[in-house]
């Protein structure tokens, strides 16, 4: 059987490291929760929730694929895991949304920054993480609210929750017609209070 020269390159590359590197042994399972573990102090529970259910279809991979050792991670289970993730890994859509996909694999990345950093995995494995580009469309959704539907949103939260983020973001909504990112995106820079024109788009306004 003859060896390609890409697969002879990619056999020194893993020997390279691998000779540089004491690795640590870990299972995907054990890997997950320290990653989990070591994420809570910085995040919201419900994110903690959101992380384990995006890695639970890494595990799937690694079972799939008889990956019991992390150590054994190298570019090319990698890019077949963003493949499976993409087109595989799901049962209710063929081909993950762009959107979807880039915060998945984000999210992964940071993962395998985490196993280099307890040294599981070999030096810069992450840089081989792709992060798919998005166009302009991708995730953005066109929705049209009719304006008695906001006139009752806006009666409930002017009632019940006055004065909150989600009734000053209504409110802002209502007048300007502005999409909810770039609202969230505002900041005092867009507030003119001595001008007739109070509320001003401007760049940071337009992040959305």
């Amino acid at each position: 059987m003859t060896t390609s020269a890409d697969e002879i390159y990619s056999k020194i590359e893993e020997l390279v490291e691998s000779s540089t590197t004491e690795l640590e042994v870990i299972s995907p399972d054990n890997a997950v929760e320290n990653f989990i573990e070591y994420k809570q102090t910085d995040v919201r529970p419900q994110t903690l929730i959101e992380c384990r259910r995006k890695l639970n279809h890494f595990l799937d991979f690694c079972s799939r694929e008889e990956i019991e050792n992390l150590n054994e991670l190298n570019g090319r289970s990698i890019n077949d895991y963003r493949k499976y993730r993409r087109t595989e890994s799901s049962s209710q859509v063929s081909s993950l949304a762009p959107k979807t996909m880039r915060d998945d694999m984000y999210l992964f990345r940071e993962f395998v920054q985490f196993l280099e950093h307890i040294e599981a995995v070999v030096p810069s494995l992450s840089e081989k993480v792709e992060i798919p580009k998005m166009g302009p469309k991708d995730g953005v959704r066109d929705l049209e609210i009719e304006p008695e539907r906001v006139d009752q949103i806006l009666t409930y939260l002017n009632k019940y929750e006055y004065a909150t983020r989600a009734h000053v973001i209504w409110l802002f909504h209502s007048h300007t017609g502005r999409r909810p990112g770039g609202l969230y995106a505002l900041d005092l820079d867009d507030l003119h209070l001595d001008t007739r024109r109070v509320y001003r788009v401007t760049t940071s306004a337009r992040r959305d």
